[in-house]
């Protein structure tokens, strides 16, 4: 990659000096142009082409990296690539939904539930794409690549939210469950005989022990569950696999 640009800055340098050196006038018609003026013109066409190339790279690979768009890239992308505007503002708001998610949890095994069913949901649409014989090969690329920039993007909002302050302090749910029994336990000292108490302690200890199951099970497809590292890679693979196919499509054709 880092060759591969540096030949790119150096043709476009030569491209430049031949240019400066002997400039077409652009109202001349082609036909009045001697060779090497139209030689000139194609070189300046061609490094144009490769400078527009280069802009919408390093603007994909900082939608890729979960960056924000400056005002004058959006316009960039409204004129040129409308389509690719559409994917970044789609990106986007999946970036910003999942933040609101995360925000609004009450637990930290609540956090990692999200996280499950949005790692879950990627993936199924990943499969459902990759293995959609009726989705042009192209197409299907350029959808599986915009759920690995969501992959992306979501997972960088999910490492920044489990370092905030606002996920340290939530309690898990064992933490959660014994501060409202304590809660519970003082309103019915206050105002029940101890009677009534026994009866609603035994009530309590069963639906303690229902919850306290519910958690465990959540904890444990927790654990079964893939990291957004597993899910970058699972969809990359996705790609190659896609990649290898277009390869042999061609080498038929």
């Amino acid at each position: 990659m880092i060759v591969g640009t540096i030949k790119n800055t150096v043709k476009l340098q030569m491209m430049d000096t031949k240019w400066q050196q002997k400039k077409v006038n652009p109202g001349r018609k082609q036909s009045e142009m001697t060779q090497e003026e139209r030689m000139l013109q194609e070189l300046r066409e061609q490094a144009k082409d490769i400078r527009e190339g280069n802009k919408y790279t390093k603007i994909s690979v900082k939608i890729q990296a979960g960056g924000t768009l400056t005002a004058e890239e959006l316009k960039y992308l409204k004129e040129n690539y409308p389509q690719a505007l559409q994917d970044y503002e789609e990106i986007k708001r999946e970036k910003e939904a999942y933040e609101r998610q995360l925000k609004n949890c009450r637990t930290k095994e609540e956090v990692e539930r999200v996280k499950v069913q949005k790692l879950g949901s990627f993936m199924a649409e990943a499969k459902k794409i990759s293995s959609n014989p009726s989705i042009p090969d192209d197409r299907k690329k350029a959808l599986l690549g915009k759920i690995l920039a969501k992959v992306i993007n979501v997972s960088e909002v999910h490492y920044e939210f489990t370092k905030s302050l606002l996920y340290q302090n939530l309690p898990t749910e064992e933490e959660k469950q014994a501060k409202e029994d304590a809660a519970e336990t003082t309103v019915m000292e206050q105002q029940e005989n101890v009677q009534e108490k026994n009866v609603l302690k035994e009530n309590a200890q069963e639906e303690n022990l229902s919850e306290k199951t519910e958690i465990t099970a959540d904890i444990d497809i927790v654990a079964e569950t893939k990291t957004f590292e597993q899910a970058e890679e699972e969809i990359k693979d996705y790609l190659k696999k896609q990649d290898a196919c277009s390869k042999k499509i061609d080498v038929t054709i």
